[in-house]
């Protein structure tokens, strides 16, 4: 039997979050991975005016409450998803068979994530990422493949996990898939960071499922699970 949602997400007790770098990231180190990854020139941005774009997100990020075992991040949606992982230098795996929708006219945005990985009672209760889905408290949502690009500045290279959320452009090749059915996973192959397509009903207990709280983002309501 599943376990019901509550009003709150659990955390649980005395599990540090160790899938984080010593030490946060503050809101301008983590604009400033943006620019030196040379997104504000994909945008046809000078590097100024482009940070300029991330005021408000970093306002809400410096205000944002500390929370253990979560994190917060700043996300970058305007650009493509596979253009993002071509300049962070992520290696593309042929299995991912939609491209995540972006959003040019969407400013930047602050969120709370939290990573569910192998100590967690979901995770050992062998829950697939759609019945994690499904269960997931009325405060918190499936993270997108963009939350995932922004939190693996603050994972270790062994990351490993599922991002479920937002919507898809129509695949990128013939083969068979949707949405509806796969989700977007981050790994490291090879020394590299990696993002592949897998199916949300099968369970993996090495994959994390990356969440995220409803009210910590600002982005419009057309980012949908």
């Amino acid at each position: 039997m599943l376990p019901e949602a509550t009003s709150s997400f659990e955390i649980v007790e005395g599990q540090r979050p160790d899938f984080l770098k010593s030490g946060p990231l503050s809101p301008l180190q983590q604009v400033s991975l943006f620019i030196d990854k040379g997104f504000h020139d994909a945008l046809d941005e000078h590097s100024f005016d482009y940070l300029g774009d991330f005021e408000q997100a970093m306002l809400d990020a410096q205000d944002a409450e500390e929370i253990d075992g979560t994190f917060i991040a700043i996300v970058e949606s305007r650009l493509s998803f596979l253009k993002q992982a071509e300049l962070l230098g992520f290696m593309v795996d042929p299995s991912l068979i939609q491209s995540p929708k972006h959003y040019p006219e969407q400013k930047p945005y602050t969120v709370r994530l939290q990573l569910i990985h192998q100590g967690h009672p979901y995770m050992q209760r062998g829950l697939t990422p759609r019945k994690i889905t499904d269960i997931l408290s009325q405060t918190m949502r499936p993270a997108t493949a963009f939350e995932g690009i922004a939190a693996s500045f603050f994972l270790e290279d062994d990351m490993f996990f599922h991002t479920v959320g937002g919507e898809f452009y129509a695949a990128l090749n013939l083969t068979n898939g949707n949405p509806q059915t796969h989700t977007i996973v981050f790994d490291q192959f090879l020394g590299r960071k990696r993002v592949m397509q897998a199916k949300r009903n099968e369970f993996d207990g090495l994959v994390g499922y990356l969440a995220a709280f409803q009210q910590s983002s600002r982005r419009n309501d057309r980012i949908q699970q």
